[in-house]
């Protein structure tokens, strides 16, 4: 039996959809447990209303308001079966989300880590995985996933695990975190040499939302990165020196660089957009990542550092049509 553990946080447009998702699943190995962190909209009502229609067990636990992570930790205390692992509410998982998964449990896994594809259109039947056969890693192969995961940190995200709930019990989330909490939470379950193992398979369904809180941008987006500093000692004792030295180099530095593009949008011109990567030390970040192996990111810090006002228009360009970060007062956004 899987525990799905799913916070929600004033998620009263999703929790219907979901639940017709997990209703078309073929495999009835699994229970929901909603976790309602302190919602103001009908959430917990519409959750108690739809609890009885379904054959598959439904469980609703209530908090005020902390946070995913305290929701997370939350699901995690409650749950009594040995897998665990996560659904956002506004997301979806593929048809035969839960027979990827038991397979996976056939083979007495500790970790297994699959695949989500980002999607806009809703229609579900479009999506199906590939039946792609799962591999146990080896170590090498463990330190391949981590160092791609200092390069693109948006490459899996806690959804994209399921994992033995004696070591979620092990390792809850940091919570208080506005931002990144998946990433810190990540690195720490990568460093364990457990039986890992991986699939392709594209079975989660991300879906990106104009509401979403990560199209806000505040100065919590810069504060959160000292998290995944944090982690330096552990990412040390735990990997080898190669993979060691390129989280120092690259882990921070690469979510800069993200914060740094996403700052193009929320300030409302040049002037304000170079107060802002003046004082937040924007070249000393981009510097490191000049021959980070992402041909994207290496390139755009290069043109960064050698003609910020051309990469100021260049990202204008390039980003406008997929972003969805909302401007924000420059006044508002004092730095101390």
């Amino acid at each position: 039996m899987i525990d799905i553990i799913i916070p929600v946080y004033n998620g009263e447009k999703y929790i219907e959809k979901l639940l017709k998702c997990f209703a078309k699943q073929k495999m009835s190995n699994f229970k929901l447990i909603f976790v309602n962190d302190g919602s103001k909209d009908r959430s917990l009502e519409i959750l108690n209303l739809q609890k009885e229609k379904y054959k598959f067990p439904i469980i609703i636990l209530s908090q005020e308001n902390s946070g995913v992570s305290s929701a997370r930790n939350k699901g995690i205390l409650y749950s009594t079966s040995k897998y665990i692992t996560f659904v956002d509410v506004d997301d979806f998982v593929t048809e035969d989300y839960s027979e990827v998964l038991e397979e996976a449990l056939k083979k007495d896994i500790d970790l297994l880590l699959f695949q989500s594809k980002r999607i806009k259109n809703t229609n579900l039947s479009e999506y199906r995985s590939k039946k792609k056969n799962l591999f146990l890693i080896n170590e090498e192969e463990n330190e391949k996933i981590i160092e791609d995961f200092i390069i693109n940190p948006t490459k899996y995200g806690v959804y994209n695990l399921l994992l033995k709930r004696q070591y979620f019990q092990k390792f809850l989330f940091k919570e208080g975190l506005p931002y990144y909490e998946d990433y810190e939470y990540m690195y720490r379950i990568f460093t364990e040499r457990e039986k890992i193992y991986f699939s392709q398979e594209q079975i989660y369904l991300y879906v990106q939302r104009e509401n979403s809180a990560m199209n806000k941008f505040n100065k919590e987006r810069l504060t959160s990165m000292k998290a995944i500093e944090d982690l330096s000692k552990l990412i040390q004792s735990s990997c080898s020196l190669e993979t060691y030295k390129k989280f120092e180099e690259w882990a921070v530095a690469r979510i800069y660089w993200s914060v740094l593009w996403q700052s193009v949008f929320a300030f409302n011109n040049y002037l304000e957009f170079k107060k802002f990567y003046q004082k937040t030390e924007a070249v000393n970040y981009l510097n490191k990542l000049k021959n980070i192996p992402l041909l994207k990111v290496k390139w755009i810090s290069k043109i960064f550092i050698f003609a910020p006002k051309l990469y100021y228009y260049l990202i204008n360009i390039i980003c406008k049509k997929n972003t969805k970060i909302v401007k924000i007062n420059f006044q508002e956004f004092c730095f101390k």
